[in-house]
């Protein structure tokens, strides 16, 4: 697949629908929370820029969602429920499962170490005495994550701007290209 101008067409959602969504996916959570009392995945893709969505980053996506089912299998996760979105925000998916929350963000955080896992962003969430909480990677002892081109971490880079978004786009390219289970993947839409 031709991923070097994914980053070139496609949706690009207006500020007030990131913004929208956001909040929706807030609500989501907490209605699966509510619901369901078990943990939530609410899993996405990491793209920066005004793309959000093509057939190429959901293609991304889909591998994405392949390796969450290695993952459960290779951590026994016991998957009760998912929700698939193909937005313009970009696509996701929420995912709950029986396991506890700990657990599951720990194999989530093995699924973000493989070769794409950057790419990921899978974000678990727990009802903690009626509050819903998010599981961070101090809560399970791991390492922040760190930034795509140095080796700071993720959160210190994005939220200055260090690298600029070709610099990012290049980076993300060189890293799928690098991937040849990625190159060799298919999936019926």
């Amino acid at each position: 697949m031709n991923i070097n101008n994914m980053f070139h067409y496609g949706d690009i959602p207006t500020l007030e629908e990131v913004l929208n969504h956001r909040e929706e996916r807030v609500f989501k959570i907490n209605s699966l929370l509510n619901q369901y009392q078990n943990t939530v995945v609410a899993f996405k893709l990491n793209i920066p820029g005004a793309v959000k969505n093509n057939d190429r980053i959901y293609h991304l996506f889909k591998y994405g969602l392949n390796q969450i089912e290695e993952t459960e299998k290779a951590y026994h996760l016991n998957r009760i429920f998912s929700e698939e979105e193909n937005l313009k925000t970009g696509p996701e998916i929420y995912i709950i499962y029986k396991n506890d929350s700990f657990a599951v963000k720990k194999a989530f955080i093995q699924l973000e170490n493989n070769p794409l896992g950057p790419l990921y962003d899978a974000d678990v969430y727990t009802l903690d005495k009626e509050n819903i909480t998010a599981v961070s990677r101090k809560d399970v002892n791991a390492a922040e994550r760190k930034c795509l081109i140095c080796n700071n971490y993720a959160k210190y880079c994005s939220g200055r701007r260090i690298h600029s978004l070709p610099e990012l786009h290049e980076k993300i390219k060189q890293i799928i290209h690098e991937d040849l289970n990625y190159c060799n993947f298919t999936f019926k839409p």
